[in-house]
């Protein structure tokens, strides 16, 4: 069973483990956060990525994140 999670205070790496296709929500938005934004993308939280990364679509990626985002029970 799994439980849907809020991602906004999550890292990005967090975020790159717990939501499925991640990668690939990232790259939709023109960002890749495995390559782009400098090495502290992993620790930093999702929001203070959009500013350094320029997201496109911010509110659309959340969104997607956050249907995609579930934790074991």
């Amino acid at each position: 069973m799994t439980e849907t999670i809020s991602i906004g205070g999550m890292t990005g790496a967090e975020i790159l483990q717990s939501v499925p296709d991640a990668l690939r929500l990232f790259q939709a938005h023109g960002i890749n956060p495995l390559t782009d934004c400098g090495p502290n993308i992993h620790s930093l939280r999702l929001e203070e990525t959009q500013d350094r990364c320029q997201i496109e679509r911010w509110e659309d990626l959340l969104t997607e994140l956050n249907g995609g985002a579930t934790a074991p029970l």
